[in-house]
């Protein structure tokens, strides 16, 4: 990590593993985000692996229906936590590139 930015590797397409990631935290985004997204499908992931606290970090470019698409990250861990959605930007388009944020 250098200037304040992180090497990511390139999105791929997500796995079934993936979108039962983000099924898992849909509630809460709906919760949180005050929208009711008529889809919640990932189109995009970046996952990142950190070791010193046995968790995965997800970023995620999601179709919410419509036009629109969000950007989640989500971390799901080994430990008690289990899977939460730490951030979300709303108002995405298909082509905003997915970044960490």
């Amino acid at each position: 990590m250098s200037g304040g930015h992180m090497e990511l590797p390139d999105p791929k397409p997500p796995t079934e593993k993936d979108q039962d990631i983000l099924d898992k935290v849909k509630e809460k985004f709906v919760e949180q985000s005050k929208t009711n997204p008529s889809e919640f499908k990932a189109i995009l992931v970046i996952t990142l692996i950190v070791n010193y606290v046995h968790s995965e970090v997800y970023l995620f470019k999601v179709y919410t229906g419509g036009s629109t698409y969000s950007h989640l990250k989500v971390f799901d861990t080994t430990l008690d936590e289990g899977t939460k959605l730490e951030k979300f930007q709303l108002n995405k388009t298909l082509d905003d590139k997915l970044e960490f944020f």
